[in-house]
């Protein structure tokens, strides 16, 4: 029925779309796509149109620009030919006679431009010259007597153009002569060997005036009477004359200096045959004369300079103002060229000299940059406008849409959702997916239940892997947070702090644990309420209220208890974090203090019940290393003996009770509140067997590191040496600490005789083969042949080799375990472990396989590498445990070598083929008389075949 009724909606909800919404979207869009094409169609014809005008003007411009530029440097020109050709007309003169000079005139003023000597370049008043004839003299020039003349002329001349001009003179072709003033170095001149094939045939011979490349050119074509060049760094204008030509210098920058080009512009000067480009903005010379103009023009496209250059010739050859448009790669050029007219006078052209022209370049993209962006403008305004049109419109679309969708969503869809998910068909809706507030109230309930009955597994709170379990944790901490269950929040909490414990990550541990002491402090606060209010009501109101009231005691001890072990793990997690602190002692105290404050009020609440003794003696030990670590050096010393003298009398006679020095503890600092009246408080001490030696071995230990670092050295090693020997059972971590400790000493006083047993024990520690741990999962009480053959196995095997050895047991969860360490008698503690379970109610109590094989994977110490689980399995009653069989790949995926000896129970089949295709070595023991030859194969397996 409800199917069909979502179903039903459903077809409504898509008939509404068919028949209204999606019509009318489509009319929308068509309507607006026949907008945007007519709208851009006119736009692309005025974008055309506007583009030509600029074309149009822009070309008027360069023509423009064009005229300007040459009639700029035709001036330029004009005055250096007016300037030649006063030279030039003096000199005619003179020659002619029409000019008479003095007969008295002085020689010139000049030296030979080959061998200027000593001569000052910056000294006015003296010329220079050039032969092509090293042996010639000026004297010896036929136009000796005109030179006098001319060098008058030129040193009255050139002060006139300093600066601006560095040399004015001639060319003498008769006499392959080049005189110039005023002297500069010309140092070009100096070679002995020039080459003048390509103008007059000669090669190897000294420098001649007439046969240079300018000179050549001015000289060999007809139509041209001035030239100017670039050459020898300089900028050299001849005019032609009839006895050779007259020539002006100017520096190689001169033209440059009076480019002033603009931005996108490219201006040049070039001759009308395009072999002389003479300035290109205001690019160096050398970089440029070495090119014709088309490949000056476009150096990054070779391609259409090859293409431009004809076309450039034909608008410079036609003396005319012109312009031209070059299209390149991915480019376009607009080009305008002008003829330059140098006035001048000369035999052969009077009036004007058109050997040159000025031009203009720009390109299409540089030329349309500004009108692209006002383009750019004008179409982002008309595109917001219409994009706001357009969202008006379809936010209308959208609404309709959206409410449409809604109801399905919000009510149809949801409700068939949790019906498939109630059937089991589908799974349950995610949390952030939100609907009508009702079906979200169901929602988050349906997902409060299924992470509930996640916690039936027990391999979600305690799985193998930390980080899994950690997550897990987390996830159970926000739903009793949700569910405002405080109890569980405390407990998850200290779960948590236990994992960031475990991995070093003390400063998180110590939040979590804060945080659960908080809330079953508040706990706590909350029974002492309700106890308050329960006890003032009378027994009618009592049964009114449906109470029976029996007193909040044993759940106020309980929290109590509660509390204070809270205290002891934030102590433990803060002593942690002090130990890893690099900060000095001084910069701590408050913090160790702290420590001690938190374990005095513990003490006090032992002391108070007259209960835990023996967690009486060790919370008395950890004092001492907070008195110790405060430099209360006698405090920690005096506590250590208290302790000393309390384990002392569990040895005499096994007593009952005993009793607690109270005023002992506050006399050595231990500040203990007022309320405690009486100076002792008894304790019973029934059924303790090996904590009395551990807690011993402790003390001792405590007592050898407080004399060390008093510099005690003999009171120190003596106390090493009594938490080695003393007692029958041991913590192999503390006395792997005293052996180390005591072997520096030795070595630090140089003590090598009478301490062979001392070597020999610091070398199992130190050099101890491989680890294995032995997993016991059989009943220990039922089975006292098997437990026998093992410790005769570990005794004759183990116990000769000094490997490292540990145990996990049948029960993990009450830590029937033997840490992995070097063990100088592992068959002793391993039968004192076997006859501690047998004596425990709970002895007969299994875990899981998986589990006790993952328990015995996390005992291994970190820095072995041979690792080793060997383990005995019996009939068992334990069929779900906290690990799967997939987490045992994290074992066999770490190359440890597992053993696996099922005796007298059945296989199971699973286990087997996993133990199988992981090449896990498995024995079947039908009989206990069978397990000594099986003994033997683990035997070979561990340490290898015997070759006796």
């Amino acid at each position: 029925m409800v199917e069909s009724s979502y179903n039903s909606s459903s077809k409504i909800h898509k008939m509404i779309e068919y028949r209204t919404i999606y019509p009318l979207c489509v009319g929308l869009i068509l309507a607006s796509v026949i907008a945007i094409i007519i709208l851009y169609s006119s736009e692309y014809h005025w974008v055309k149109d506007v583009k030509d005008y600029i074309i149009a003007q822009e070309i008027n411009h360069l023509l423009r620009a064009s005229i300007a530029r040459g009639l700029i440097f035709g001036s330029l020109f004009s005055t250096n030919i007016a300037q030649l050709q006063l030279i030039r007309g003096v000199f005619d003169g003179s020659l002619s006679g029409t000019i008479k000079s003095n007969d008295n005139l002085a020689d010139p003023n000049a030296v030979d431009a080959r061998n200027p000597g000593n001569i000052d370049f910056n000294a006015s008043g003296i010329s220079d010259y050039v032969f092509s004839d090293t042996s010639r003299t000026l004297s010896s020039s036929t136009y000796y007597n005109q030179l006098k003349l001319l060098d008058i002329l030129l040193n009255t001349v050139n002060p006139l153009y300093k600066g601006a001009i560095l040399q004015l003179g001639l060319i003498m072709e008769q006499d392959h002569l080049d005189y110039r003033h005023p002297v500069q170095n010309m140092s070009y001149v100096q070679g002995s060997s020039f080459n003048f094939s390509d103008t007059c045939g000669k090669e190897n011979v000294p420098f001649d005036p007439i046969c240079t490349k300018t000179y050549y050119w001015l000289k060999n074509n007809p139509n041209r009477n001035a030239t100017v060049s670039y050459e020898y760094s300089v900028i050299p204008t001849y005019l032609d004359t009839d006895f050779g030509a007259s020539i002006l210098v100017s520096h190689k920058d001169m033209i440059k200096d009076w480019m002033n080009p603009y931005e996108y512009y490219t201006y040049f000067i070039t001759s009308n045959y395009g072999e002389l480009v003479l300035a290109l903005n205001q690019k160096d010379i050398d970089q440029i004369f070495s090119y014709n103009l088309s490949y000056n023009l476009f150096p990054d496209d070779y391609f259409l300079a090859q293409r431009a250059a004809p076309t450039l010739q034909a608008i410079i050859n036609a003396k005319s103002t012109s312009s031209s448009v070059f299209d390149g790669l991915n480019s376009r050029y607009y080009v305008a060229v002008t003829n330059m007219n140098i006035t001048l006078s000369t035999r052969k052209y009077p009036g004007y000299e058109d050997s040159f022209s000025a031009g203009v370049m720009i390109s299409r993209a540089a030329l349309f940059i500004d009108w692209y962006d006002t383009l750019d403008t004008i179409e982002n305004t008309i595109i917001i406008q219409m994009v706001i049109f357009i969202c008006f419109v379809f936010l209308t679309i959208i609404i309709a849409v959206r409410l449409s969708k809604s109801i399905t969503h919000r009510v149809t869809y949801p409700l068939w959702q949790l019906e498939q998910y109630l059937l089991g068909k589908i799974k349950l809706i995610h949390t952030h997916i939100r609907f009508n507030r009702e079906t979200n109230t169901i929602v988050k309930s349906l997902n409060l239940i299924e992470d509930i009955e996640k916690l039936i597994d027990p391999h979600y709170l305690l799985h193998p892997r930390i980080e899994e379990r950690l997550q897990n944790l987390e996830i159970v901490e926000m739903i009793y947070t949700k569910i405002g269950n405080l109890r569980g929040i405390a407990i998850t909490s200290n779960l948590i702090g236990n994992i960031f414990y475990d991995n070093g990550q003390y400063r998180k541990a110590i939040e979590k644990y804060k945080e659960s002491l908080e809330i079953t402090v508040k706990i706590l606060e909350g029974v002492e309420e309700q106890e308050k209010e329960e006890s003032e009501l009378n027994e009618q109101e009592r049964i009114k209220e449906g109470f029976v009231y029996s007193g909040w005691k044993a759940e106020k001890d309980f929290l109590i208890d509660d509390i204070n072990n809270r205290k002891l793990q934030l102590c433990m997690a803060m002593r942690a974090n002090l130990k890893v602190t690099t900060a000095p002692i001084t910069d701590l105290r408050t913090e160790w203090k702290e420590v001690l404050n938190l374990q005095t009020s513990v003490l006090q609440h032992y002391i108070q019940t007259s209960s835990n003794f023996l967690q009486l003696i060790r919370l008395l030990i950890d004092m001492s290393i907070s008195f110790q670590s405060l430099q209360y050096f006698h405090s920690a010393i005096e506590i250590l003996n208290i302790v000393h003298d309390e384990l002392e009398k569990l040895d005499q006679s096994s007593p009952e009770f005993i009793d607690i020095d109270i005023a002992r503890l506050k006399r050595i600092g231990v500040n203990l509140q007022d309320s405690l009246t009486t100076t002792s408080s008894f304790f019973n001490v029934t059924d303790i067997t090996y904590q009395k030696d551990v807690l011993k071995q402790f003390m001792y230990y405590r007592k050898g590191i407080i004399f060390k670092e008093q510099d005690k050295f003999q009171e120190s090693a003596a106390s090493f040496t009594l938490a080695i020997e003393r007692g029958e059972y041991y913590d192999p971590e503390i006395r792997t600490l005293c052996i180390e400790e005591l072997n520096r000493m030795m070595n630090k006083f140089s003590i090598k005789t009478g301490i062979d047993e001392l070597k020999r024990m610091h070398h199992n520690i130190k050099y101890s083969k491989k680890s294995i741990v032995f997993i016991l999962s059989y009943k220990i009480n039922s089975n006292p042949k098997l437990n026998k053959k093992l410790i005769k196995f570990v005794n004759k095997e183990i116990g000769q080799k000094r490997d490292q050895f540990g145990v996990v047991c049948m029960n993990s969860k009450i830590k029937n375990i033997l840490d992995v360490a070097p063990r100088d008698m592992p068959e002793v503690d391993l039968e004192h472990l076997l006859f501690q379970i047998a004596a425990r109610a709970d002895g007969e109590e299994l875990d899981h396989i998986y589990d006790l094989i993952m328990c015995g994977f996390n005992c291994f110490p970190v820095d072995t590498l041979d690792k080793h689980i060997v383990a005995f399995v019996g009939p068992s009653d334990a069929d779900v445990g906290a690990s799967y069989l997939k987490d045992l790949e994290e074992i066999t995926a770490r190359k440890i070598q597992i053993i696996v000896i099922f005796i007298e129970t059945l296989v199971d089949s699973d286990f087997r083929n996993f133990l199988e295709n992981n090449d896990c070595k498995i024995f079947i023991c039908d009989k206990i008389s069978q397990l000594n030859e099986i003994l033997e194969e683990v035997k070979s397996l561990l340490f290898g075949r015997s070759l006796i």
